[in-house]
């Protein structure tokens, strides 16, 4: 009976261990629910109390077995996981596309350039880049839709590079990584339909509050485009963070003297020098992150060694682990600074009514309409707290000849979970359909 029952018992827990295995390599990509977390700990807990409790007098025999059976399912998880080309890390993804024959880049931040990777330079002297290499494949970001990238233009934006030639843009959108496009397929992206129904322009950045000012000062004021609507997309995170012990974007922008230049409307004329400046961004770039040893980690370098030992697959569970349930960014290497206490929350204001005062004088030049899209956040939305500034923010706005278009009610009335609306830290594809909905409420852009 005992030895019915341990076979029975063995049998359950080969099965478990095997399907819950199967079941996190076939979906590695997708945004695990509480309820999947919820049943994945209790597999740990069964499996822990089958071995303490039901088998005690057999422990060297239930070890064994069961060690043997794992090592076997990481062997045979690892070979899928190779085959995939899995992995979180943008870095890691850029070094096997270029392994592969193909040129691309990875998507660098504003943030970088002031803490880990050197300026550029033109003739000696630096430049602080706006933009990322132009006419070339950048690998943006993954989070639930598998792996985001894009054809930059000729300034390295994420735009039909032919709307530059047009004489005038009908939509300008300024803004951070939501801007861009952070990270869902283009067709789901908020912009795309203004994209499909209008001559429009995304000069987005993973950035804040002065590195949009010194894009539009560049692309838009220094080249004399013309633009009939303006949009100005705020983030919660651009002059104040919500999330503790991370500094808001305007923070870190404050320590580039490139940055600060701009709000007395200094300029670096990056336009003029992009085909120079695109050249020296793409050996910079490689030059840095090719310093990051990826044998062990790329599918195309791992060693007989590693692979029967399970090394890269370890290190692929504590990535997946990593990245999914303890929320630790690995989209780059770059870890984002900490706050500066010495900004006061009124200096941070008037930093940006300095900002939209000069958009205000271009709009004023060029009769443009003025809109400021104000997006919360996930942390913002989880401790059901209005931002600290964001009053103050609207008000300045206003002020400045913006007209507000909130999406917090909108996000605050949706049935939906928090998860259902979020990837790891920007819009999944429900979350961006809310923004479209109301997007096409005020500009009807459906019937356009």
């Amino acid at each position: 009976m005992i030895t019915k029952n341990f076979k029975n018992f063995n049998f359950l827990l080969i099965s478990i261990v095997f399907l819950s295995s199967i079941f996190l390599i076939s979906n590695y990509n997708l945004y695990l629910s509480k309820f999947v977390r919820t049943y994945l700990y209790l597999v740990v807990l069964f499996c822990c109390l089958y071995v303490f409790l039901i088998y005690k007098n057999k422990m060297p025999r239930v070890l064994l077995i069961n060690f043997l059976l794992i090592y076997l399912i990481t062997i045979i998880a690892q070979e899928l996981v190779i085959r995939s080309d899995y992995t979180w890390s943008t870095l890691e993804k850029v070094d096997i596309e270029r392994r592969s024959g193909n040129d691309t880049y990875p998507v660098v931040k504003a943030a970088t350039w002031l803490y880990e990777i050197p300026l550029p330079t033109i003739n000696d002297k630096e430049f602080f880049p706006l933009s990322n290499p132009s006419y070339s494949n950048i690998t943006l970001c993954r989070e639930n839709n598998g792996w985001q990238n894009y054809q930059s233009d000729r300034f390295g934006f994420r735009n039909n590079d032919l709307v530059w030639d047009e004489s005038l843009i009908e939509n300008l959108f300024i803004g951070d990584s939501f801007t861009v496009g952070y990270c869902v397929p283009e067709e789901n992206h908020f912009i795309h339909i203004f994209e499909e129904n209008s001559k429009t322009l995304r000069l987005g950045n993973q950035t804040g509050p002065l590195t949009q000012l010194g894009v539009f000062l560049e692309y838009i004021v220094a080249q004399e485009v013309h633009v009939e609507r303006i949009f100005w997309v705020f983030s919660e995170n651009d002059i104040y963070n919500t999330i503790e012990n991370r500094a808001a974007d305007i923070d870190v922008e404050l320590e580039s003297q490139f940055l600060v230049g701009y709000l007395n409307g200094e300029i670096q004329n990056l336009a003029n020098k992009q085909d120079i400046i695109s050249s020296e961004l793409k050996t910079t770039i490689l030059e840095n992150t090719s310093s990051v040893n990826w044998s062990v980690r790329s599918p195309k370098e791992y060693s007989v060694t590693k692979r029967f030992t399970g090394l890269y697959f370890i290190l692929k569970i504590e990535e997946f682990i990593s990245y999914r349930f303890l929320n630790k960014e690995l989209n780059n290497s770059y870890d984002y600074p900490k706050p500066n206490s010495n900004l006061s929350d009124e200096y941070r204001l008037e930093l940006f009514n300095e900002t939209l005062n000069k958009i205000n004088k271009y709009s004023l030049e060029n009769n443009s309409e003025l809109y400021i899209l104000f997006l919360p956040s996930k942390s913002q939305l989880e401790k059901d707290l209005p931002h600290p500034l964001k009053s103050s923010a609207i008000q300045i706005a206003k002020d400045n000849n913006f007209k507000i278009i909130d999406f917090e009610p909108v996000f605050r009335s949706t049935k939906n979970e928090l998860s259902e609306l979020f990837g790891t830290g920007h819009y999944s594809v429900l979350g961006y359909s809310l923004i479209i909905d109301e997007l096409n409420k005020v500009f009807n852009l459906k019937n356009s």
